[in-house]
């Protein structure tokens, strides 16, 4: 009896013996898997991080800047030219040299970090609508300081596109000294931003963005991700949502529209969504296509997203280009089809603002009323 008992119990404790072994493999191989899946994971988020951001500070950022900061000047060069003849050939190519500042200005005020948000750039050279009558007010004032927040509405683009391309614009300017300084003071303050913004890229902020490769909200690559989010969102709403009538019940908003002397609303809302498509693939000023978010993402195997993006811009540029440069007209033509791309440009919120940043791993910081 008590050598059955014996037995029992030595069976008993071989029976755990066994169950222990088989539970400390399972743990063991359950850590090891976990352990190569987080080294694959990690290895997938750093996949050339650095180099991707390397090639948007020294490919797309830097000559983004210096094609802007030599359009400024050749504006500039221009408007003294139009001061010395006066006639309608010279007030052509100030015009002509306004429309291709802005474009390119449209290509960089994507980058709103670092050097760019000390200066303010984008505000500073970009907000719209502009302020017709505290420009006039603000050019027969003596000591008038556009540096002030109060005076955003009367500078930069904007207030240029009013003063050049207004109704009788030629005559508006000759004789007008005080005009001609208060534009002469515009181009002043929008060429030593442009300068100093490109010099702080060039000097030292493009090589410390370059190893900012963490997802915390102070890193290069979330301030990159932030402002790729918020800066579409700003082409998505303020340059055709709100004037078409998103936040108005349908009701359009004609009177904020961008560009409504120059007449070439669209044309920026295009540049400003092509520059935004070039940052995600990649694309160098020279035009070759390089690291992007896109090889990112397929090194992430998320290569449904990158699909979903490239359509998403394809179809926006593709409607873009069926369309009039000029807002307004196409807001009483062409509602439905303003329609459609707007429907078109929210549809595609969802796949970068949360599809393509939870993929990264970064927190969207910004605060936005979208409602996405």
């Amino acid at each position: 009896m008590q050598l059955r008992l014996q037995l029992q119990r030595n069976i008993k404790l071989i029976i755990m013996k066994i169950l222990s072994l088989l539970i400390l493999l399972t743990l063991l191989l359950f850590g090891f898997s976990c352990k190569k899946k987080k080294t694959n994971e990690e290895e997938a988020v750093n996949f050339k991080k650095g180099e991707m951001l390397v090639h948007t500070a020294n490919k797309i950022v830097l000559p983004g800047l210096l094609n802007l900061k030599n359009s400024v000047n050749e504006l500039n060069s221009s408007w003294n030219q139009f001061k010395t003849n006066q006639d309608d050939v010279s007030l052509l190519e100030v015009q002509s040299k306004w429309e291709s500042a802005v474009l390119k200005f449209h290509r960089v005020k994507i980058y709103e970090f670092g050097p760019s948000a000390t200066v303010g750039l984008r505000a500073a050279l970009g907000t719209f609508p502009t302020d017709t009558a505290k420009i006039i007010s603000n050019s027969t004032s003596s000591g008038t300081n556009l540096a002030l927040s109060t005076n955003v509405d009367a500078i930069g683009f904007p207030a240029l596109e009013f003063i050049f391309f207004r109704n009788n614009a030629k005559n508006q300017l000759i004789g007008n000294a005080q005009m001609q300084t208060y534009v002469d003071d515009i181009l002043a303050k929008m060429s030593g931003e442009v300068n100093s913004v490109y010099s702080s890229w060039n000097i030292g902020y493009a090589a410390s963005f370059g190893t900012s490769t963490g997802t915390e909200s102070t890193s290069g690559f979330s301030f990159l991700i932030n402002e790729f989010n918020k800066e579409y969102e700003l082409a998505k709403n303020a340059k055709l949502g709100i004037p078409i009538g998103k936040q108005s019940l349908g009701i359009a908003q004609i009177e904020y529209v961008e560009s409504p002397y120059a007449k070439i609303s669209l044309k920026i809302l295009k540049e400003n969504v092509l520059a935004l498509r070039d940052l995600f693939r990649g694309k160098g000023n020279n035009g070759v296509e390089n690291l992007g978010f896109d090889d990112y993402l397929n090194a992430l195997e998320k290569s449904t997203i990158v699909t979903n993006i490239n359509n998403g811009f394809d179809g926006i540029i593709a409607d873009l280009n069926n369309l009039n440069d000029d807002l307004i007209i196409e807001i009483q033509n062409s509602p439905a089809q303003l329609d459609a791309l707007y429907t078109k440009m929210q549809n595609l919120v969802v796949h970068i603002k949360t599809d393509m940043t939870s993929a990264f791993g970064v927190l969207i910081t910004y605060q936005d009323n979208d409602g996405d």
